[in-house]
């Protein structure tokens, strides 16, 4: 009943040679202990034991883990203090004195005392396959080990285990878990190593695990100790904290989406509303409205696909899409003689024109605060760029190249197309494959080779829209 520091403390006093109490006091206290532990599952300090009438001789107290938590906190030690005067003393020795301290049935039983099986497997360092020595054998194991033999070898030991005892879902992982040399492996860079797996009772899965702690001197393996105890309550607990969290995840995400629905919902409807003023100014203006944005949304769709370094995404593409509604919102700032005037305009009346990309910016920019920024950058580049040319001829920046954002390239080739193929005041319109040739030959400015090869792939969709526009 007595503390171990005083034990300890008692023993240095009375048998150690005195020039090696200060190293024993330095090296075997707790925290000094627990530290190198934490490292390698063995610890050893060699001393000098006072003996009557004669020389000191040489000792060796070690110190091994037996059960680690999975945090890697040191719940329990077993202390054996060795005879090492023969510096040749073989290696089987200690693995005999170790055996002596654990066979003690009150050690096993208070360090121990959650388990279900507690042994001790050896021989793990060379090719032998291990021979295990039962400690502690609970009542879930009793029948089985008298069954499966108590000499039985690791390795036949786990195959039996595998083959009576785990569930058939988990057994091929168990087996390849628990092989020897895969232990081993673990067990040279950890203290603890452990497996996890499903036990049958009776048609009712339980959760067990096995733990091994290694029993490692001066590097190397002599074996581990190993226990095998029910983690059922753990587990079900984690599971039902990690069903409650991906329950909250999911709900949250919903929340999410349906606040997102509902931002898109607002944003089509301003883009809807904004287009509703200017088919109010201007009939014609409405309809092109609608045409550009079933133009734009193929030819948004080609370059998402065969040009993935502008980044394109579906989302993004539904965005292009709504957002071409207001490439000219800007026009509700033109006076109607201009607007609405039946033939064409005088250079003084186009340079006014010219300006409803730069106040159509200027609307844009008067929308509440909530409006997704997203579809705000798109709109206001959309609404500025969409007469920008690649050779840099295009208005009212006089961009060049990829300087236009891609949404306003797509657009500017869905408003040309759109211009061409209907009918105007001042001209017929053009048949599709003619708006098509005037396009591709740079009749319309200068438009990038990527954004005309995806348009030659959209040629034959733009035509089928043009039909079922003229049909509806």
């Amino acid at each position: 009943g007595a503390k171990c520091s005083d034990v300890f403390n008692q023993y240095v006093r009375d048998f150690v040679f005195e020039d090696d109490k200060p190293k024993m006091y330095d090296e075997m206290q707790i925290p000094a202990i627990r530290k190198k532990l934490r490292k390698r599952g063995t610890y050893a300090v060699r001393f000098r034991k006072l003996m009557p009438n004669e020389e000191p001789r040489y000792y060796e107290v070690r110190v091994s883990s037996v059960d680690i938590d999975v945090t890697g906190k040191i719940m329990s030690v077993i202390v054996a203090f060795i005879d090492c005067n023969d510096e040749t003393l073989h290696e089987m020795k200690y693995m005999k004195d170790l055996e002596k301290a654990l066979k003690s049935d009150a050690v096993i039983t208070g360090l121990t005392g959650d388990f279900d099986w507690v042994a001790y497997v050896a021989n793990v360092d060379n090719r032998e396959t291990g021979s295990v020595t039962h400690y502690r054998i609970g009542d879930m194991f009793e029948k089985r080990f008298t069954d499966w033999d108590k000499e039985n070898n690791f390795s036949h030991m786990i195959d039996l285990m595998a083959e009576t005892l785990v569930v058939p879902e988990d057994r091929k992982q168990f087996i390849n878990e628990t092989n020897r040399n895969h232990i081993r492996k673990h067990l040279m860079k950890d203290v603890a190593y452990f497996v996890n797996f499903r036990v049958d009772k009776g048609g009712v899965y339980e959760y067990y695990q096995i733990k091994c702690v290694a029993d490692i001197v001066d590097g190397r393996l002599f074996g581990f100790i190993l226990g095998f105890h029910s983690v059922d309550e753990e587990i079900r607990r984690e599971k039902e904290e990690q069903e409650k969290l991906e329950q909250m995840v999911e709900e949250r995400t919903a929340q999410i989406e349906e606040k997102n629905a509902s931002l898109n919902r607002m944003n089509n409807d301003i883009i809807e509303l904004m287009g509703n003023v200017v088919e109010g100014r201007d009939e014609d203006s409405g309809q092109h409205v609608r045409r550009v944005k079933s133009f734009t949304n193929i030819l948004a769709t080609q370059v998402m696909i065969d040009c993935p370094e502008y980044g394109l995404t579906q989302e993004t593409v539904d965005i292009i899409t709504s957002a071409s509604a207001l490439h000219d919102v800007g026009k509700i700032t033109i006076p109607d003689s201009i607007l609405l005037k039946p033939g064409r305009l005088s250079n003084e009346e186009y340079e006014i024109m010219k300006t409803h990309t730069v106040n159509g910016c200027k609307i844009l920019d008067k929308m509440p605060d909530d409006w997704d920024k997203t579809y705000m950058e798109i709109s206001m580049e959309i609404c500025r760029y969409h007469h920008e040319k690649y050779d840099g001829k295009g208005y009212p920046d006089g961009l060049e190249g990829d300087e236009i954002p891609i949404s306003a390239q797509i657009v500017s080739v869905a408003d040309c197309y759109d211009a061409l193929v209907s009918k105007r005041v001042y001209k017929d319109a053009y048949t599709c494959e003619e708006a098509y040739n005037m396009i591709r030959n740079g009749e319309c400015g200068t438009f990038s080779t990527k954004l005309m090869d995806c348009f030659a792939k959209c040629k034959e969709k733009f035509s089928q829209q043009v039909e079922t526009i003229n049909n509806a």
